[in-house]
């Protein structure tokens, strides 16, 4: 199984963007230079505004990996050893964050298209029900779905990643532009 740990941070303000997404940059650079074991790729993004998360400014950074091992030995390699320097670069500039680990539900092994859809089972319908409703409308239309696996904040609990944008069956955040800071996906 796929997941992805998600965080979504701020850029601490007086801080020039240019500089914080050159240092973001580096960071993911120097994932993908020295690969942890199981890592499979990063993205950074930048969206103005995310309802779960305080402030403008907002940034989200998807971290594939195999499974829950692997997740355990990009959270040891990321912040230390040869990954410190440029992980603590970003760090100090960041402000608050959130995060969460989603598992891919359908879809291919990247972190997704351009437009996101953030949303929750609606009320009153079974969760198996849903999620072939997703899984199909996710194949369909070449997007990928992320379900979410662990909450470590208060975002959503299905995240549908496409390239285009869709019409959704059910009530949904309006979708959300990404702007891609960095990707190697």
């Amino acid at each position: 199984m796929v997941i992805a740990y998600v965080f979504w941070y701020t850029r601490e303000s007086g801080i020039e963007p240019a500089d914080f997404e050159q240092g973001l940059a580096a960071f993911h650079e120097g994932l993908t230079a020295r690969v942890p074991a199981g890592f499979l790729s990063s993205t950074s993004s930048f969206y103005g505004r995310l309802p779960w998360i305080d402030g403008q400014d907002v940034y989200e950074d998807w971290y594939l990996v195999d499974d829950f091992a692997s997740l355990g030995e990009l959270n040891r390699d990321a912040a230390a050893g040869r990954h410190r320097a440029a992980h603590n670069a970003v760090a100090a500039y960041s402000g608050q964050g959130v995060g969460g680990v989603y598992g891919l539900e359908a879809g291919g092994t990247g972190a997704g298209g351009a437009h996101a859809y953030w949303f929750d089972r609606p009320q009153g319908t079974r969760t198996p029900v849903f999620l072939d409703q997703v899984r199909s409308l996710a194949e369909r239309h070449g997007a990928t779905l992320w379900r979410r696996q662990l909450s470590l904040g208060p975002a959503k609990e299905y995240c549908l990643r496409s390239s285009t944008v869709l019409q959704l069956p059910f009530d949904t955040m309006a979708p959300e532009p990404v702007r891609r800071v960095w990707s190697r996906d």
